[in-house]
């Protein structure tokens, strides 16, 4: 006969459950399968690894989408600092145009015929002419900065006009 102080329970120095009844504590992963049979055991391990296995997929996609995620916005990040170079260079090119044409340099570019050179101060006269109106229409309304780039814009262009000393500008400028 078998003697009971001798059994695999009370060699390890657990009972059953190893855990005060009724204090709601699950009993310890040993005890478990220390009072389960082997079949119990293999099932418990599959199923273990079933669940691990499952959340290593989980972590893996998780991961993997964040990944996606974070290259998304960096090639976004990338695209916006080429987006605002270019912005920058043709806010740059539109300046120096624009204080060409101030400067009247623009006229000087190109070969003058004496009905491009009248057909040019014309245009200025007659914007000279619209910008009084211009001026007290932005004025009404509040545009005040509209206001002083046209008195300005008219003002460089009668300043252009008589540095340009053409025949048609003294002509039309009686200067």
């Amino acid at each position: 006969e078998i003697d009971p102080s001798l059994t695999t329970m009370s060699l390890v120095g657990g009972a059953a459950g190893d855990v005060p009844a009724g204090t709601g504590q699950k009993p310890k992963p040993a005890v478990q399968l220390q009072n389960s049979t082997v079949a119990d055991a293999r099932h418990l391990l599959r199923k273990t690894m079933k669940d691990v296995d499952g959340k290593q997929e989980e972590l893996r996609e998780l991961v993997s989408v964040r990944y996606r995620d974070f290259i998304d916005a960096a090639d976004t990040i990338s695209a916006m600092g080429t987006s605002a170079r270019t912005v920058i260079d043709t806010a740059g090119e539109l300046g120096d145009a624009c204080s060409q044409m101030v400067a009247g340099s623009w006229r000087e570019k190109a070969p003058q015929t004496r009905e491009h050179d009248t057909a040019a101060v014309a245009k200025d006269v007659l914007m000279m002419m619209q910008a009084p109106e211009g001026i007290a229409t932005a004025l009404e309304q509040h545009k005040y900065v509209a206001a002083a780039v046209l008195l300005l814009s008219a003002r460089e262009r009668y300043q252009a006009l008589q540095r340009s000393g053409s025949p048609a500008a003294r002509h039309w400028l009686a200067v």
